[in-house]
């Protein structure tokens, strides 16, 4: 129930910028340019990242078949000394999860959970990369600012949500260990 209240509301965002970026540019067909112009960069550029999240979250990560031994997945010792500096247990219960019921510990088993870990992980790297596009598009249009705040933002907040993956994925992998000996 709650993944369908935050996937309905992440709907209804999305579409309201969009909205906003369809008036704006319109504006700015009729002459408008210096009003509206500023405010279309900023609706679309920011309906970009909402369309761009909805579209490899719905789509793209659910074609791949991802595996916890593949390299890319292992978290190193410096990795995890990195992930303690930065406070991530301190933090990381505090960002929005978009299907929380998938990282739930009384509703699923570690080895469901780690799954959903991989796919949230290679979903929001995929975001984070596709974050900087909209900057090319600061050449024809101007407003740098806008694109790179934007994109870096975006970028960020991505990251973030794979470093929690990555730093939970240590002590799933030892909660799988442990109930296989149980087993």
């Amino acid at each position: 129930m709650i993944a369908f209240i935050m996937e309905k509301k992440l709907f209804i965002v999305t579409s309201i910028v969009l909205s906003l970026t369809v008036i704006f540019s319109t504006l700015c067909l009729f002459g408008f340019t210096k009003v509206a112009l500023p405010f279309a960069i900023t609706f679309g550029t920011t309906a970009y990242h909402f369309i761009m999240r909805l579209v490899v979250g719905l789509c793209v990560c659910k074609q791949l078949k991802l595996d916890c031994s593949q390299k890319r997945f292992r978290v190193s010792a410096a990795e995890q000394r990195l992930y303690k500096l930065i406070r991530v247990n301190q933090w990381k219960d505090k960002l929005p999860i978009y299907h929380p019921d998938n990282f739930d510990i009384s509703k699923r088993k570690p080895s469901d959970i780690l799954s959903a870990g991989l796919y949230a992980e290679t979903g929001h790297t995929i975001m984070a990369l596709l974050s900087f596009p909209p900057m090319l598009l600061a050449v024809p249009f101007g407003a740098i600012e806008v694109f790179a705040l934007t994109s870096i933002l975006g970028c960020i907040l991505d990251l973030l949500f794979v470093i929690i993956q990555r730093y939970n994925r240590p002590r799933l992998l030892r909660a799988l260990r442990q109930s296989k000996r149980t087993l």
